[in-house]
């Protein structure tokens, strides 16, 4: 689910998934966006169900626990295949790329707007 910025991804829940229809709430959008539906994967509702379950929150709901764990992969990951550009990968980076294969495969900027859950056009133009 690469839409969804750290912090909302942090605050999702275990109700917030609906395995019947493959999508994710965002109930807790931030930087004043719209919450949204995003749909996913079977594999990755799969996947998430294939975790432990040790609370209401799917994930650790500390953004810094997030962002810390995917520095590390990504350094391991970096050192692994000996390409250090790998490090200039960032989460929100995901988060753009997702916006622009969606609006290449689809051609329509309200879409990509929709997935992003931004509320003013302005802010997904490219």
């Amino acid at each position: 689910m690469r839409v969804a910025r750290s912090a909302e991804a942090a605050k999702l829940k275990w109700i917030d998934i609906d395995e019947k229809t493959c999508t994710i709430r965002i109930n807790n959008p931030i930087k004043g966006s719209n919450a949204r539906i995003v749909k996913v994967t079977p594999t990755t509702i799969a996947m998430l169900n294939n975790m432990p379950k040790t609370g209401e929150y799917i994930f650790n709901p500390r953004v810094d626990t997030i962002r810390t764990g995917f520095t590390k992969q990504r350094a391991r990951i970096a050192r692994m295949l000996q390409n250090p550009k790998r490090k200039q990968i960032h989460l929100h980076t995901l988060r753009h790329w997702k916006a622009t294969m969606e609006y290449h495969r689809t051609k329509s900027i309200k879409h990509v707007q929709q997935l992003l859950g931004h509320k003013k056009l302005e802010n997904t133009d490219f």
